[in-house]
């Protein structure tokens, strides 16, 4: 006789529908586990559960490109470019159509080989965390970017490798210019009681010396022509190479004050012509001088600090005129009126001229790109130029000259203390 199944009891068969609705609830995974054929136990494990997004590689891609606040640049295993942002638009000027497909050393500087080896070695895998390098822009100019380089791997095997240029032309610079006032500092302390020590025989040699000019004139007719030519020549040099200690010594004065100077008016055209003044000697033997002073108003600004910031101009113009040849060399001098009423000073030379390299230069101190300078002038000039709210540009072109521009506000006066200056 066969026996009949066994059927489950109503009580336990309730209890296992209460637990399963319970489970869906709770969102929990409900695992009946039988440990023998007489007992059946029922486990309920607590495991919560998230769903995530399903969002694949190929959708994340493009809003990573689209809102990062950096270039960034995809290329292939060939160094081709396959990805290009926004961002990399705004830095290099190529737009994303020009560069698809093209190779990535078109950014690099023809003249820097380690920065066109760096870039080989990214595009094929080689990792970079935060390397300088100095590329190209469409319009020329050079820009200094941060350069992060990690390959694209699939199955161990490198398919691509990803570029982030981060733009740092602007930390360079304040970097620079921090350097730059902590050795002024420091070359301030150090050259302070010098220059007070320097000032009291200084002033004596330079009396002198013109005193012995002014004598010599008197006795000319008195001397042999040669005698007369060879003594003046000598008094010529020795005040010419006393006035450019002085010149020093006020560079480092200037440098180690501190506050602010009181506003007031000054006369660029008198500050231009004082400037030309003071360097005649040097200048009649380096360069012959072409002047045009238009009528201008008075500009803003403390008198001395305008004749020094004319002063340091001049003398960089005639030293970038290479000696000995004043009859090729020309410096012309423009004073006018600009169109946004600012008064606007030209000093431009026919000298050697600068590369990018050199003009980088011109903001540092104890960094001149000649080397008979300490580069103080144009450094000081900047800084004159910046406490006046006045607006200095250098447009350079190596072996034909430079030309600097300069542009001062006009002092709050009226049309009758205008001053006109002839040609």
């Amino acid at each position: 006789m066969t026996a009949a199944p066994r059927r489950r009891s109503s009580k336990r068969t309730a209890r296992a529908k209460k637990l399963g609705a319970r489970s869906d609830r709770t969102v929990t995974d409900v695992t009946v586990v039988e440990l023998d054929h007489k007992r059946r136990r029922t486990v309920a494990q607590a495991r919560p559960t998230f769903e995530l997004p399903a969002v694949r590689a190929p959708a994340i891609l493009p809003a990573l490109l689209g809102t990062s606040p950096h270039a960034i640049v995809v290329v292939d295993r060939e160094g081709q470019v396959v990805r290009w942002n926004r961002r990399a638009t705004r830095l290099f000027g190529w737009s994303r159509r020009e560069v698809l497909g093209r190779s990535i050393p078109f950014l690099i500087d023809d003249e820097d080989d380690g920065a066109r080896e760096h870039w080989v070695l990214a595009t094929r895998g080689t990792r970079y965390d935060g390397l300088e390098l100095r590329v190209r822009r469409r319009d020329g100019r050079l820009t200094v970017i941060e350069l992060h380089a990690a390959p694209i791997l699939r199955t161990n095997s490198h398919v691509g490798t990803v570029l982030v240029a981060v733009d740092v032309t602007a930390l360079r610079r304040a970097r620079s210019e921090l350097e730059a006032t902590d050795r002024m500092a420091t070359v301030g302390m150090l050259t302070s009681a010098i220059t007070q020590e320097l000032a009291t025989p200084l002033t004596s040699a330079l009396a002198n010396l013109d005193f012995a000019l002014k004598s010599l004139a008197e006795c000319e007719a008195s001397l042999p022509p040669a005698s007369y030519a060879t003594i003046r020549d000598a008094l010529d040099e020795a005040l010419s190479a006393a006035q450019q200690v002085d010149r020093i010594t006020l560079d480092v004065r200037m440098l180690a004050q501190q506050g602010a100077v009181a506003p007031g008016q000054a006369d660029a055209t008198k500050a231009v012509d004082s400037a030309l003044n003071l360097a005649r000697l040097t200048l009649r033997e380096r360069a012959r001088l072409v002047r045009r002073y238009d009528q201008i108003p008075l500009v803003a600004g403390d008198e001395g600090k305008v004749s020094r910031l004319f002063v340091n101009l001049v003398v960089h113009a005639i030293e970038s005129s290479p000696p000995g040849r004043p009859g090729e060399n020309t410096i012309a001098v423009t004073v006018e009126q600009a169109e946004n009423r600012a008064v606007r000073v030209r000093i431009t030379d026919t000298g050697l001229g600068m590369g990018d390299d050199e003009l980088e230069l011109l903001a540092e101190p104890l960094d001149s790109p000649k080397a008979a300078s300490l580069g103080l002038g144009l450094f000081l000039a900047r800084r004159i130029a910046h406490s006046l709210g006045a607006h200095l540009r250098f447009d350079s072109i190596e072996g034909e000259g430079t030309t600097c521009t300069v542009e001062l506000p006009v002092a709050e006066a009226s049309p009758s203390d205008w001053a006109l200056r002839g040609v």
